[in-house]
């Protein structure tokens, strides 16, 4: 379509209009746009010609097309549209356009009344939000003028009154309470008069009789020069304020009575720490009353070292952030107790804080009670575990028997299959590894029993610094070359009385323990000392007050958690890679430690190696007895007669075995009552009673009582399996020499009975 107007004239009319002006051809296509429509749009001249009106109108294309269609056959466009402008800022626009003012080019008209449209909806939400808040705060206003008089609803509401009821003075003074009339009729006059502005309390009675209590605000505005006078009130309903007022003073008495009634002081303290209300307890726990402190500060009644951090929570309090801590307090006298207090922020209605609650409760009893607790704790603590430690015990001592016996017959048929053999015969070496195998085995059963503390032990008074210089060499090559072993034997050491041969199982274990704690090498110190332990120290340490003398074994190596240090003495615990221990080294040094009447304390953390402390009870005495050695094989021989008693069929024989190839004319029975058959029946003299000292019905112990009598020169050799302690029930002297401890082998056993064949007849019967 040809175009018929003059652009230049055109543009000079568009810019010229205050508001902003669009022509769009049929198409929506803008054509022309005036300087206002480009900075209303936020965009420039070329950028605006390069839209469609439709693209403004929403993000539905559908609904924009439709309105496009409605103009076009209409020929008129009013409404109001929402711009979005580039910035993603928003504008409300007032639209008017005409179709067709020149035949395919139509013309908008856009003004701008995002403002208009903010101040008459802030207008009237400012007129709801003041008749809501009237409504909720059950405040209504009223005015009186000569044009006029005004009630709000809720005034009307509150008196009882249709909204449309007359509100002037007088009509407004008839709904006063009789006895508060008066009153009010003089300072709404003097108001009125003088341009005072007052606050009264009074009641209203409303046509259905009841009363209500209100609270009112007046004031003259205007007058003077001409113009007249008003009067503009406003009334709020305080009813059951007045009332809640009037149960507040009746139960004000009794809420001090039930504060003062606690167990436990209460304060009431304002944000800046001042106490604004005290009860009788808090008093008496500051050796006060209660009004002497009110008033004062909080922080005047702490410890001097609390001050910083009660102030520190004093501003959490003041942020609404309650909580519990444990804190110090001073008497008026000047002695501190410990407390507890509980502390809770009073808000407001918009959360700011008003104050502190606090409960104050005296810990000093508790602490006492909580003192003894642990104590009794600690007690019972060590008893389960000296309970756990007897059951492992009694669990290795019932072990024993059993094993005990089997060792025995292992280790006697292996001694006896090696003496049958050649020299040259290479099954002897089987046999030797046969023997080594149950001599390991017997070596893990003795460790078990001095866990137990259920050895027969052969103690002597002896000088630790010799054992441990003794086993300097063997230490050095046990450690290894990465280890740094250095002595450290103190000056004029006490001597002990223990079994060396234990001992230095100790300070091995002790050792090895250290090597396996330092895999890369490192350093281990030993050094003994005397030292004296006060009631305190012994008491930690389950001894009784003293002197000791004490071995310390320190490395540098991995350390322990607490969780290891707790079980490091229990059997079979062992924090080593599955093979690489029995886990008795430790249980074997306590056990022999604790049988020898002392105790071993250790000390350690993860990464600051550890320290095994050994004490042991000091002597002063200085005789010495040897180790027991093991026999030579020579003159162990005999041709006496054995009666051989042993209920267990396998250990029977294998002894039999072993004591017929020695010479000996055995008779043998399988419990008390077979072997005093034996014995009657039996010609011969008998030289020796080889008897189990633990058997069914009748011990072993009962059979040598009662057979000694019957036979002239009758010896007895006892032997067991069991552990020394359930020997020594049945009626076996520690330390007898005519005892056996199982499991034994045939030289042991030969040995022990030329021993025993030894002892003079009037030796032997006692």
């Amino acid at each position: 379509m040809q175009r018929t107007y003059d652009r230049q004239f055109l543009r000079a009319v568009l810019d010229a209009a205050v508001d902003a002006m669009l022509l769009c051809d049929d198409e929506g296509r803008y054509v022309e746009a005036n300087d206002a429509a480009c900075t209303l749009f936020g965009l420039t001249r070329e950028e605006l010609l390069a839209r469609k009106a439709t693209e403004f109108r929403g993000s539905d294309p559908r609904e924009s097309a439709e309105v496009w269609r409605a103009f076009l056959e209409s020929g008129t466009l009013e409404r109001e549209s929402v711009l979005t402008r580039p910035d993603g800022g928003q504008r409300t626009l007032e639209v008017k356009a005409t179709a067709n003012v020149v035949p395919g080019l139509h013309v908008a008209v856009l003004r701008d009344v995002t403002e208009r449209r903010g101040a008459a909806e802030l207008l009237e939400d400012s007129r709801q939000l003041l008749e809501s808040a009237q409504a909720l705060a059950h405040v209504g206003t009223w005015m009186s003028s000569p044009e006029g008089e005004y009630r709000s609803a809720e005034h009307a509401r509150i008196c009882g009154q249709p909204v449309d009821t007359a509100c002037d003075v007088e009509s407004y003074l008839r709904a006063v309470h009789p006895d508060d009339r008066e009153s009010l009729r003089r300072k709404l006059s003097a108001a009125l008069e003088g341009g005072n502005t007052y606050e009264n309390e009074y009641r209203v009675v409303r046509p259905d009789g009841t009363v209500r209590w209100v609270q009112s605000h007046a004031a003259r505005l205007g007058g003077g020069e001409g113009r007249p006078a008003r009067i503009v009130g406003a009334v709020q309903d305080v009813t059951e304020r007045r009332l809640l007022v009037d149960e507040l003073r009746a139960s004000e008495q009794r809420y001090r009575r039930l504060i003062d009634a606690l167990s436990e002081g209460v304060l009431l303290i304002d944000p800046d720490g001042r106490i604004r209300l005290a009860n009788a307890h808090m008093g008496a726990m500051l050796g006060a009353t209660a009004d002497d402190i009110v008033g004062q500060s909080a922080f005047r009644f702490l410890e001097e070292g609390e001050h910083d951090t009660a102030r520190e929570r004093l501003a959490q309090r003041t942020r609404g952030i309650g909580g519990r801590y444990l804190s110090r307090i001073v008497r008026k006298d000047g002695v501190s107790i410990p407390v507890s207090c509980r502390v809770d922020p009073v808000l407001d209605a918009e959360g700011r804080c008003e104050g502190m609650v606090t409960i104050v409760q005296d810990l000093s009893e508790r602490h006492a009670a909580e003192e003894v607790r642990g104590q009794l704790a600690r007690t019972e603590e060590q008893l389960r575990h000296s309970q756990k430690m007897e059951a492992v015990g009694l669990l290795a001592g019932g072990v024993a028997h059993d094993f005990n016996n089997l060792l025995s017959i292992v280790l006697s048929y292996a001694e006896l299959l090696r003496d049958g053999l050649e020299p040259d015969d290479p099954r002897r070496a089987d046999a030797d590894e046969i023997r080594n195998a149950g001599e390991k085995a017997a070596s893990l059963t003795r460790q078990l029993l001095a866990f137990s503390r259920k050895q027969v032990l052969q103690p002597r008074v002896m000088d630790l610094n010799e054992t441990i210089l003794g086993m300097q060499k063997m230490l050095r090559r046990l450690l290894g070359e990465d280890v740094e072993l250095t002595l450290l034997p103190a000056e004029r050491l006490g001597r002990v009385h223990a079994d060396p041969c234990h001992i230095e199982q100790v300070v091995m274990n002790l050792a090895v323990n250290a090597r396996d704690a330092m895999p890369r090498g490192g350093e281990l110190t030993m050094r003994t000392e005397n030292v004296a332990l006060d009631p305190d120290e012994a008491s930690s340490l389950g001894l009784p007050p003293g002197a000791y003398v004490c071995l310390s074994v320190e490395d540098d190596g991995c350390g322990m958690d607490a969780a290891t240090r707790e079980r490091i003495f229990e059997p079979f615990f062992t924090t080593k890679k599955e093979g690489c221990g029995t886990g008795l080294g430790l249980s074997t040094v306590f056990g022999i430690v604790r049988q020898s009447g002392g105790q071993v304390a250790v000390r350690s953390e993860p990464g600051h190696g550890a320290t095994f402390r050994v004490y042991l009870p000091r002597r002063d005495a200085s005789a010495s007895l040897p180790c027991n050695t093991l026999p030579g094989d020579a003159g162990l021989e005999g041709t006496e007669t054995i009666l051989l008693v042993e209920d267990d069929e396998q250990v029977r024989r294998v002894v039999g075995a072993a004591l017929r190839r020695r010479g000996y004319t055995l008779l043998q029975a399988q419990n008390a009552g077979e072997a005093m058959l034996v014995a009657e029946r039996h010609d011969g003299p008998i030289h020796l009673l080889l008897t189990d000292v633990v058997m069914p019905v009748v011990s072993g112990r009962e059979l040598a009582e009662r057979l000694v009598p019957l036979i002239h020169g009758l010896r007895v050799l006892f032997m067991s399996g069991y552990t020394p302690d359930a020997v020594l029930r049945h009626g076996v002297r520690e330390g007898s020499a005519a005892f056996v401890q199982k499991p034994v082998t045939p030289q042991l056993l030969a040995a022990k009975v030329r021993e025993v064949l030894r002892i003079p007849v009037d030796q032997a019967a006692e």
